[in-house]
């Protein structure tokens, strides 16, 4: 019975160890993805002034701008290509699987 309590007390600490890891690592990945969108919503000047601050205004216009000089292309071609790709992966995997 002794073995299997410290068995037990092993798998939980590897859990605690594991969920920490994991915690860690998903701050790793969303912060600077927070970080992105919260100076996307920031003044230029506010930007500089201020970096790791809240935005003072929320400048939802700022996307607005961006979409109006020409990301809106960008967009576009990123969905050509992935339609492209995805019924060419479609057309050789079928191909492949009675090959």
């Amino acid at each position: 019975m002794g073995r299997a309590k410290a068995k037990s007390k092993w798998s939980n600490l590897l859990c605690v160890i594991v969920g920490l890891f994991l915690l860690a690592y998903a701050v790793v990945i969303v912060y600077p993805l927070l970080w992105m969108v919260m100076s996307s919503m920031k003044s230029y000047n506010e930007i500089y002034r201020n970096v790791w601050a809240l935005p003072s205004e929320w400048l939802v216009s700022n996307y607005v701008t961006a979409w109006n000089v020409g990301i809106s292309d960008y967009f576009l071609n990123s969905f050509l290509v992935t339609g492209a790709t995805i019924v060419l992966v479609l057309l050789v995997g079928s191909l492949a699987a009675y090959g």
